[in-house]
């Protein structure tokens, strides 16, 4: 049995040679990216490149960056973050959290600001990911000239530039992908156990970066496996491999338990069941792959014109390989398919997947179903609910099948004209190729954002960060208090906002009933209850027709509380210090609250509930104290918590009133006193509301005894 260990074949370049050329052509490719960012590099440390959808994604990202070096720096786990969807934090498993980019530039971001790690991240990005395809290609080619060539095509693709406009960073960083190609083929072609353990390694930082691109590495596997596979290879030769690739999977499995594990004990479904119509709108459609680039200087726009039509809402389609590039792939595939066959299949199979689970052609649906609807049936596949970024592996193929085509090309004509073909060659692709004018896309600030620093306790940012809202979280990276909500790709539900109606009327700007048991004023005590120390409302950020709601709740629920800070565009709320205690709200069953001086009260219908909540992480002895009269005539009601036995009251008619205390020890979390009594139909034919027991100024408050 031969050693699955293998030896470098005689006539290898020396090793010094070889990590020569390395930094020489890393050093190319940083040139290149430094030229193409060019005009916006004087603002490396304060903006970020791209375009109308990096004003959100791209600063989501830097807050991705931040948070990662923020958890690094204290300890915490990156994985779950207590500073958004205050007071419960948030997992962050299967959001595009690109931990692999977070750690890398962790030492800048927290030297040098958030903004100078995501810009570094970015030209990393170009840099490695042209490194990568350099390296793979000229394992193949062995060719430098060309691999070089061939590095630039897949790293400043004009499916990569798109990646960099919409400031999606997760996605522009190819390289961790295009390095587990190279890594899992040299596994195939010469098994060994350290290129085992490298393949597997990669394979674990490709998922850490984008779960997107972990499902195309996992399918670029399967196919990579059976392509390669020695077929007439000894049973026993057979064996060593499968050995091989179960030492890859274990390796990538070991090192992703910190993310698989709490995805596994605690799925979170509503992110796997992706809408349909938008994966259909994130499916390539077979023009846009004969496109020119909508990011071009010269002809962008009549791209972009063409290809929205079919394409709303999303600028994923920008998938244009460049004519000059498709013409060398054609060449490629046909001239040389002896050694390019297997690089044409996997181009053939992963351009399928781009277009989703029907074929859509210009403005026509096709009613042909494709295999991405087999992708579709497996468990989590849905993750990968845009088919597009099946093209980040497709330009890697297609600039293999571009060199070859091009070395083919050299073959044919004359030594002394390959260099001025050569030369052709480039400068066709880098006009091809040409980058967009990139804009600078500043942070949101104010110098009145410095006093919450020194706060303890959460904000309560208006307008909220919620989706496509991400100030709130521009704002965080200065003063490191938790926010309610936040702006993720995978967005869940916000529980303070399903449950509390008084948060539920800050977080959407619009006055309602918040269902509370005494004055409004008392609201206060909620805010407390969740550990709320500021409000910060950004009016610029306010739709005007909701700033007047906005300032009625303010008025409403803070009336005698001043802003700390205020002038035209922002008004700071610092609110008072208190204790965190249980408190209580009228449930379903009851009618509009009506008031008098000293007075509020409701009435209820039949069948009524209060609710109970206990902020507090241990169970509080508390007093329930209902004041209660009946309509009319006196009438007995049912009154039970949870799933006690229910208690009878008779409770006298108006005026006279029966007060009746309960005393409970609340668990954390919410508890429901539920109410039952006959009704009548008052007598007011303007209402006609059905009557039983009204409810007079309840209260719930710590007991005054054990």
């Amino acid at each position: 049995m031969s050693s699955l260990f293998v030896r470098n074949r005689p006539g290898h370049s020396p090793p010094s040679k070889r990590r020569l050329r390395l930094v020489l052509a890393g050093l190319l490719y940083l040139a290149l990216a430094l030229l193409m960012l060019s005009p916006f590099l004087p603002a490396f440390g304060w903006a970020i490149p791209g375009g109308a959808i990096a004003e959100v994604d791209g600063w989501q990202n830097v807050w991705h960056l931040w948070w990662a070096a923020h958890a690094l720096r204290n300890g915490l786990d990156p994985f779950v973050t207590p500073l958004l969807y205050h007071p419960g934090g948030v997992a962050l498993h299967l959001q595009p959290l690109n931990l692999s980019n977070g750690l890398l530039v962790a030492p800048v971001t927290l030297l040098w600001g958030p903004i100078a790690g995501y810009n570094l991240a970015v030209v990393l990005a170009f840099v490695l990911s042209g490194l990568a395809a350099y390296l793979l290609i000229f394992h193949l080619v062995d060719d430098v000239c060309l691999a070089l060539i061939g590095g630039a095509i897949f790293a400043f693709s004009p499916f990569h530039l798109t990646r960099l406009w919409d400031g999606q960073l997760e996605l522009l960083t190819l390289q961790w992908l295009a390095f587990y190609v190279l890594a899992l083929l040299r596994f195939l072609q010469a098994p060994s156990y350290p290129r085992a353990l490298l393949a597997g390694a990669l394979l674990a930082l490709t998922t850490y970066t984008s779960l997107y691109y972990a499902l195309a590495a996992g399918l670029y596997s399967l196919f990579a496996v059976l392509l390669w596979w020695p077929w007439r290879a000894t049973y026993a030769q057979w064996f060593q491999r499968l050995i091989g690739l179960l030492l890859v999977g274990v390796t990538a499995l070991v090192l992703l338990v910190p993310l698989l594990v709490p995805v596994l004990v605690s799925p979170q479904g509503a992110y796997l069941s992706p809408n349909p119509d938008e994966v259909l709108n994130r499916s390539a459609n077979l023009v846009d792959f004969f496109l020119p680039s909508y990011l071009h200087p010269l002809w962008g726009e009549l791209a972009w014109q063409r290809g929205s039509v079919w394409h709303t809402l999303t600028g994923d389609w920008n998938v244009a390989l460049g004519y000059l590039v498709l013409s060398l792939a054609f060449l490629g595939l046909v001239m040389t398919w002896r050694e390019t066959w297997r690089w044409t299949i996997l181009t053939g199979f992963f351009l399928l997947l781009t277009f989703g689970p029907v074929l859509q052609a210009g403005p026509w649906r096709l009613n042909l179903p494709l295999p991405y609807l087999l992708l579709e049936a497996l468990p989590g596949a849905a993750l990968g609910r845009r088919p597009l970024l099946f093209t980040a592996l497709i330009t890697l193929f297609l600039a293999i099948l571009a060199v070859y085509g091009l070395r083919w090309l050299l073959s044919r004509v004359a030594p002394r004209m390959q260099v001025p073909l050569l030369v052709v060659v480039i400068g066709l692709l880098t006009l091809e190729y040409a980058p967009p004018f990139w804009p600078r896309l500043e942070p949101v600030t104010h110098p009145a954002y410095a006093q919450l620093k020194a706060l303890p306790g959460a904000v309560m940012d208006v307008p909220p960060a919620s989706f496509k809202r991400v100030v709130p979280q521009q704002v965080q990276m200065s003063h490191e208090r938790p926010i309610l909500g936040g702006y993720l790709a995978r967005m869940p539900l916000v529980p303070l906002v399903e449950e509390i109606p008084l948060i539920r009327q800050f977080w959407y700007m619009q006055p309602d009933d918040a269902r509370l048991f005494g004055d409004p004023g008392e609201a206060l005590a909620i805010f407390q209850a969740y550990d709320f120390t500021s409000v910060v409302v950004r009016w610029d950020l306010v739709r005007p027709d909701l700033r007047p709601g906005v300032r009625a709740l303010l008025a409403t629920y803070l009336p005698e509380l001043a802003p700390t800070y205020q002038d035209d565009l922002l008004s700071i709320y610092t609110l008072p210090d208190g204790p965190r205690q249980p408190f209580g709200l009228y449930g379903e069953g009851w009618y509009p609250q009506e008031r008098e001086p000293g007075r509020v009260w409701r009435w209820m219908e039949g069948e009524a509930m209060l609710r109970l909540i206990n902020p507090l992480p241990m169970v509080q002895p508390v007093e329930l104290e209902l004041t209660m009269a009946s309509y009319a005539e006196p009438r007995d009601l049912q009154l039970r918590l949870a799933d006690t036995p229910a208690i009878s009251y008779t409770i006298p008619a108006q005026p006279r009133e029966q007060r009746v205390t309960l005393h409970l020890l609340l668990p954390p979390g919410e508890q429901h006193v539920f109410l039952t009594a006959p009704t009548t139909v008052e007598a007011d034919s303007r209402s006609q509301r059905a009557l039983s027991i009204v409810l007079l100024n309840p209260s719930l408050r710590p007991a005054s005894r054990p």
